[in-house]
């Protein structure tokens, strides 16, 4: 959620009202009981420009957990007079933009200086990993090198516009998989994003989508995946080979390392806060989100 947050901060399956709740949040402030509701519209625009932006973004069931890990850490800091002295300075803002840019600074800053000592100790162990603890985590984080035909999808697309682009992708599947053609020419003539389809680069988790990742898993190499749903559109991927330990990058799976461990150090810390910090999920309303 860090690294989402920072990038710019949904498909539903049946849309309910832009004002409907999705969760509230409850605490007593400086000044007495606070309540703050997360609704829809605040959380699928949210959702739908980290999709855009994060090529690894999480489904939207997995980004509602970190999305109340976010709010709840700004809540955290307008109630921590180290951060805010006064708490009305919420309320300053006329601009959504700009409240929107402070809570994200707000957000990091808090973080920070929370987890500034367990952040810089795993920052000197992830430089200074040794090759048996990389090529552990490299067994279940492994880099592919692939090419994948997409079926592009709007930024928030309508119940008709992902059924069309889920049948354009099935029609393309059944074309490719009896098609004698080297697959980069297929991406060519039917992919929506020829240039990135076409690309020989190991890819890591870090540069795939989660749901693209978790197929590439389960393939052997040369095969081709059916249609595979992900943040930006419908995904037909072929696996040409997993890249062996001894050719992958490791500052890339050093990074990876980080990144991973940090997202738990930041998941375990806010959802610490959830004893003073109430959350009520409205579970009719989160079942609909896909």
């Amino acid at each position: 959620m860090f690294t989402y947050i920072l990038l710019l901060f949904s498909f539903l399956i049946a849309f309910p009202s832009q004002a409907e709740v999705l969760a509230t949040i409850s605490y007593t402030g400086k000044k007495g009981p606070v309540k703050i509701q997360i609704t829809h519209k605040e959380f699928r625009k949210t959702y739908n420009t980290v999709r855009q932006v994060a090529p690894n973004a999480p489904s939207i069931q997995q980004f509602f957990q970190e999305y109340l890990r976010y709010r709840i850490g700004v809540e955290a800091a307008y109630n921590d007079p180290r951060f805010i002295k006064n708490p009305a300075l919420r309320n300053m803002f006329a601009d959504p933009l700009l409240k929107e840019g402070f809570e994200q600074l707000l957000y990091k800053s808090f973080a920070d200086k929370k987890l500034k000592k367990r952040i810089a100790q795993l920052d000197k162990t992830a430089k200074k990993l040794s090759k048996n603890v990389m090529l552990k985590f490299y067994r279940k984080n492994p880099e592919y090198d692939m090419h994948f035909i997409v079926i592009s999808l709007p930024a928030d697309p309508k119940p008709f516009q992902v059924k069309a682009a889920q049948e354009r992708a099935i029609k393309v599947y059944n074309e490719v998989k009896n098609s004698k053609k080297p697959f980069p020419e297929l991406v060519d003539i039917y992919s929506d994003d020829r240039l990135s389809g076409r690309i020989n680069m190991p890819r890591s988790a870090n540069t795939i989508y989660p749901t693209i990742y978790k197929q590439l898993k389960k393939m052997r190499a040369e095969q081709v995946s059916h249609p595979i749903r992900a943040g930006n559109g419908f995904y037909i991927v072929k696996l040409n080979r997993k890249i062996p330990f001894g050719e992958a990058n490791r500052t890339q799976i050093k990074a990876a390392y980080f990144d991973q461990k940090r997202s738990r150090i930041l998941a375990r810390y806010f959802d610490s806060l959830k004893s003073k910090y109430k959350v009520q999920i409205n579970k009719a309303s989160l079942n609909k989100l896909r």
